[in-house]
């Protein structure tokens, strides 16, 4: 099952005519054979005109300086890669993941696309996120029914099986005097985590 969680900017399906330029964002903790993992859903979205560039984990700044050098996407697929099962902490965007998670708030130009292929629990650390959707794993025929959701061929259905809510504290990273702020308003100057105790 593909459930859409949130979809808030009417951002869900793509239309592929005017979708021709996707930025991947991949967040995963196993790097290697990443770029291979996705190759089902970089096949779906190619078949339907779509050019998709991948760029694995990074630094938080990598997609700011991108669009101050004035590169434009037409749609941004921020896909966190977590594993379902393990402790709860082991579930959350950490190191570089989070660092992916840091950089896809207060871009310029795009509303990121929120992907969690795995743990449902990433809108717990996302309560901003104007478009999440939970993909529950990443094999070649959950990616492959991704691509299609994506474009609208293959409906979201059911509903996310966990209640995300307070029962684990705050995310990681934040603090409850930060104000989260959405991704289409500006961010130049501003420092959206504050440091912890």
């Amino acid at each position: 099952s593909l459930t859409l969680e949130e979809n808030c900017c009417g951002l869900m399906p793509l239309d592929p005519g005017k979708t021709r330029r996707v930025q991947i964002l991949l967040a995963t903790p196993r790097e290697e054979g990443a770029r291979q993992r996705m190759a089902p859903l970089l096949e779906g979205l190619t078949s339907h005109g779509m050019q998709a560039e991948v760029h694995l984990n990074g630094n938080c700044l990598d997609l700011r300086r991108r669009e101050a050098e004035g590169e434009r996407f037409d749609a941004l697929l921020a896909i966190f890669e977590l594993g379902i099962h393990g402790l709860k902490n082991t579930m959350r965007p950490t190191g570089a993941m989070a660092e992916c998670m840091w950089s896809i708030q207060g871009l310029e130009t795009l509303r990121p696309i929120v992907i969690s292929l795995g743990t449902p629990y990433l809108l717990h650390d996302m309560p901003w996120a104007e478009t999440l959707i939970n993909a529950y794993s990443s094999n070649p025929y959950t990616l492959r029914a991704l691509a299609g959701a994506l474009v609208g061929e293959i409906p979201f259905s059911g509903r996310c099986p966990v209640s995300v809510d307070s029962t684990w504290g705050e995310p990681v990273g934040f603090s409850s005097a930060v104000t989260v702020r959405t991704a289409h308003e500006t961010s130049q100057g501003t420092n959206f985590l504050t440091a912890l105790p």
